[in-house]
């Protein structure tokens, strides 16, 4: 279980008082806030509730991850990696001006709502982005998906998707 608020990485938040590797399933319980702000590890987390999870570092995951319907990840910087399924049931916000990626067979499958609320893109590298038929994606901003060079990059969409603010000069 994880800790009701703090960082990541300091092992007294957790209450194995160990900091999760990437065999550990992580979770994240209704009114907690974690901080990610060194590279880190999961086998896999699930964010239960009104949970919060900000993301200032590498993040890597290999299982079967879920985001629950009223959690809140706040994307700040650097990647999502590892191979693993998100099912985000929540909402997904990419903030400020860094790029953001996902790459190593990740694959996102969105039920929920991805904003783009800062300008820094989405680098997608060997990856699955599925906005499934709930999902919503609101590009607030004019960042955008860019793909790496593989050719197994991939965004499908049965939901919807809204641009919402137009460039100026």
């Amino acid at each position: 279980m994880g800790p009701a608020n703090g960082s990541w990485s300091t092992a007294e938040n957790w209450d194995t008082e160990i900091i999760p590797g990437s065999g550990t399933t992580v979770i994240i319980p209704t009114g907690s806030i974690v901080n990610v702000t060194s590279a880190s590890n999961a086998g896999s987390i699930q964010l239960q509730g009104n949970a919060v999870l900000n993301i200032f570092a590498h993040l890597n995951t290999g299982g079967a991850s879920t985001f629950a319907a009223g959690t809140t990840v706040n994307w700040h910087v650097n990647n999502l990696i590892g191979g693993g399924t998100i099912t985000n049931n929540g909402t997904i916000n990419l903030v400020s001006a860094s790029n953001k990626g996902f790459s190593g067979g990740t694959t996102i499958n969105n039920n929920g709502t991805v904003n783009f609320d800062g300008t820094g893109s989405l680098v997608m590298s060997n990856s699955l982005l599925a906005n499934l038929a709930s999902g919503v994606i609101n590009f607030n901003t004019d960042a955008g998906i860019t793909f790496a060079s593989s050719t197994s990059e991939l965004v499908s969409n049965a939901g919807t998707i809204n641009k919402t603010t137009a460039s100026t000069a």
